[in-house]
């Protein structure tokens, strides 16, 4: 998207330009001061959050509204192991409201130990699923940590050829297709990707699969992330969750002012 490929990216971004050229979604850090009117936050509270749209966390200072998708620190963190978290399970949440899972549904995970994969396997744990995650298996002990029920060695056997059927088959890498996994999904069952799929499939599918009457798939578009989802956020964002990952910190530069009912954090860790 910043390379502005594939072309009509550039009918949001800019069309000869990028119209914002600060650039950073993940941010971390203590919040500097208030706007009239803000409850929830007060000067010095360690925050952190994701703004997909206006970009700017990789400066200096950033405003954010306070019913944006934005929390409090978990004790026993850092800004650099909270600020990776935020992303990964914005586009995870999007994906298991859109399926509608519910507690005792059959979930497979591909690409468990990504951004959004290992978000989504602790989200679906959370709501009482039984998640069976593909993963190489150097990381089947982590991703059991985080709440996976089986995993599938993709090193050793392609988890197309499992015996097991599914209520959602969640691709978190767009790394198969609808027509690869169709054997794994029950009649009603739903398929669901990260990415646009082969010719981009994964547009076309959602409209037509519902008038088939069988298994479905779905390509949510996240909408714009509030405080509510980034308390689920948090919850990945525990102590020895993948929350913990990061990939450092970087150099800074500045961004403008707060105005209205912002607050102005002060960043320490953005990607």
């Amino acid at each position: 998207m910043r390379a502005a490929r594939p072309f009509f990216i550039r009918l949001f971004a800019g069309l000869t330009r990028p119209r914002l050229t600060v650039l950073g979604n993940e941010f971390a850090g203590e919040v500097e001061a208030v706007g009239r009117g803000v409850t929830s936050f007060t000067v010095g509270d360690r925050v952190f959050g994701f703004d997909g749209s206006r970009f700017g966390a990789h400066a200096e200072y950033l405003a954010v509204p306070e019913d944006g998708f934005l929390a409090t620190v978990p004790a026993g963190l850092t800004y650099e192991e909270v600020a990776p978290s935020t992303e990964g399970s914005l586009y995870a949440q999007t994906l298991i409201r859109s399926a509608k899972v519910r507690r005792r549904h059959d979930v497979l995970v591909n690409g468990a130990t990504g951004a959004i994969g290992s978000a989504a396997v602790q989200l679906l744990h959370g709501l009482g699923a039984r998640v069976t995650a593909v993963c190489h298996g150097d990381h089947a002990d982590l991703v059991r940590g985080l709440g996976a029920d089986r995993v599938i060695d993709y090193t050793a056997q392609d988890f197309i050829t499992d015996d097991q059927t599914y209520d959602v088959v969640l691709d978190a890498v767009g790394k198969s297709s609808f027509g690869r996994c169709r054997r794994l999904l029950r009649p009603k069952g739903l398929y669901l990707s990260t990415d646009l799929g082969p010719l981009s499939q994964n547009l076309a599918l959602p409209l037509v699969t519902p008038l088939l009457g069988g298994r479905r798939v779905r390509f949510p578009i996240p909408r714009t992330p509030d405080r509510e989802r980034c308390g689920s956020s948090r919850s990945c964002s525990r102590p020895g969750r993948s929350g913990r990952w990061s990939t450092g910190p970087i150099r800074w530069t500045r961004s403008s002012r707060p105005t209205g009912t912002s607050r102005r954090v002060r960043s320490s860790a953005a990607w």
